[in-house]
């Protein structure tokens, strides 16, 4: 029991932590926790979307699925390298620190950080992190009737970006695999303010919802709202649009009392104000006759009365 808890004390670890956008030719930073080492090395691994998705898909049934995805990526020639020296206080405790990657053109990237410089899968805590480098960014919100508005803009400036390409898809379901599969939709360009309306899809078979993923791409830039890592059946980084239905009105009547407490026999002055409201235009209902029911305090009707309100 002992022994086994001076080895957990002891044993070496790392992860890593990047933003999911980064800004090209630009140095970003990695936050790096890791306990009871005093340097690791990195490298930044360029790649492709289809091609993480690719090794997902090949391997995903195996039981060494990620020694095995990640032996296809550490041969890559990498773009920039580097090592970083970090203070071991010998304590055992897990420390942080935000070291800084030089920067690279716009892409995606693998990085890869190793306290092993051969970057070896196995006795080595090798940990890695994806991030896309790029100039674009994006806002989307839903409108009342089920369409999106999506503003594409430069992530430095803040500047709109017209004549962006916004490629739409859905996850559909086949029954045939047993398995989701992307379909494309529909490719729309943002406007001279940057901005562009996509219409509430329509429900394709074995399309359980209206959500889509879209990939966004401005001459070489480009730029998902799914995670370069992430699985064809995966939520993560869909817009869900959905139609909001126009708000019901409703009558409500409100009563103001010239005191909060009256004693038995004592005259009960009022006056009330009935408005009808949809949660956004309220309007006043002025001279309605209403039936005003008053209660004692067993719940028994003590009278009835109609008023003008």
């Amino acid at each position: 029991m002992a022994y086994n808890l001076q080895q957990q004390l002891k044993n070496k670890s790392i992860s890593a932590t990047i933003e999911k956008v980064n800004v090209p030719d630009s140095p970003f930073r990695a936050l790096v926790n890791y306990q009871n080492i005093n340097g690791f090395y990195w490298r930044i691994l360029k790649i492709t979307r289809e091609e993480v998705r690719a090794e997902r898909k090949k391997w995903q049934n195996s039981s060494a699925a990620e020694e095995k995805f990640l032996q296809h990526f550490i041969p890559k020639t990498p773009v920039k390298s580097g090592k970083a020296d970090v203070p071991n206080d010998k304590d055992f405790q897990q420390h942080s620190v935000e070291i800084k990657l030089d920067g690279v053109p716009v892409s995606d990237y693998m990085v890869l950080i190793s306290y092993d410089s051969s970057f070896r899968v196995s006795h080595n805590n090798l940990t890695y992190a994806f991030t896309t480098i790029s100039n674009l960014s994006y806002i989307n919100r839903n409108l009342d009737d089920g369409s999106t508005e999506i503003n594409i803009l430069n992530r430095t400036t803040g500047d709109p970006v017209a004549d962006a390409k916004i490629q739409i898809a859905f996850q559909v379901y086949n029954s045939r695999s047993n398995r989701y599969e992307i379909v494309k939709g529909n490719t729309y360009t943002t406007n001279t303010g940057g901005s562009v309306k996509i219409p509430y899809p329509q429900r394709m078979a074995n399309q359980y919802n209206s959500a889509f993923v879209a990939d966004i791409s401005w001459q070489t830039d480009r730029i998902s709202t799914q995670d370069i890592d992430g699985y064809e059946y995966d939520y993560n980084g869909q817009i869900s649009p959905y139609p909001y239905g126009k708000p019901e009105r409703y009558n409500r009547t409100i009563f103001f009392l010239d005191r909060a407490i009256y004693r038995p026999g004592q005259t009960l002055y009022f006056k009330g104000l009935l408005f009808s409201a949809d949660q956004q235009n309220p309007k006043i209902l002025p001279n309605q006759t209403q039936t005003l029911t008053f209660y004692d305090v067993n719940q028994q009707v003590v009278a009835d009365r109609k008023s003008v309100v």
